[in-house]
């Protein structure tokens, strides 16, 4: 799909009053892959972010989910101790200078869409959220960075994905839902739970 359609389906999705990088369109790629894709993966983002949000408060409450292709190719979250959930994109900042993301206006439409800044010049791209509900705000975040992953990142199937999640070792390579794998034959296929 061209970006000029997918900008119709932010406007559309504005229009609508949904996020814009939530409501875009689930065949960006010409198939279905993103339609699969999108709640599988924030569903594993949403239980990591469970098990995490429901530590006492501590250094420890955080999530990062890594495309695995690509370096410097990370969203993570963070429950800060003084209440509020911290997620941010990384913009290649702590990685060599040629790591560093480009902001281009299709990069900016998708980062701003889903909330997060664009200026990567200081660290990466943040967006803050208050945990008043955080129930709430576990579910948008998994959904945002899912989108993230897919759109951005070029993240297609769980298999693309490497979570590290503090003092939980374990939680980084099991699946917490059913989710998208590579087929044998190369293809994707959905696995159930």
């Amino acid at each position: 799909m061209g970006w000029q359609r997918w900008w119709r389906w932010l406007l559309v999705a504005g229009a609508a009053g949904l996020p814009p990088a939530v409501a875009a369109p689930s065949n960006v790629d010409g198939s279905d892959v993103r339609a699969r894709f999108l709640p599988a993966a924030a569903c594993e983002i949403r239980e990591r972010l469970r098990i995490v949000g429901a530590r006492p408060n501590g250094p420890h409450r955080f999530v990062i989910v890594e495309a695995r292709r690509i370096g410097q190719a990370y969203v993570q979250c963070l429950f800060v101790k003084d209440g509020g959930l911290l997620c941010e994109v990384s913009s290649g900042f702590y990685g060599r200078p040629q790591d560093r993301m480009e902001v281009t206006p299709s990069v900016a439409a998708i980062l701003s869409g889903a909330g997060f800044s664009t200026d990567g010049s200081r660290g990466n791209f943040q967006r803050m959220r208050p945990t008043d509900d955080v129930p709430a705000q576990i579910e948008e975040a998994a959904q945002v960075l899912a989108v993230i992953l897919h759109d951005l990142y070029g993240a297609r199937t769980l298999d693309d994905l490497k979570y590290q999640v503090a003092d939980a070792p374990r939680l980084a390579n099991a699946r917490l839902c059913g989710g998208i794998s590579r087929a044998a034959s190369g293809g994707a296929e959905i696995a159930r739970r």
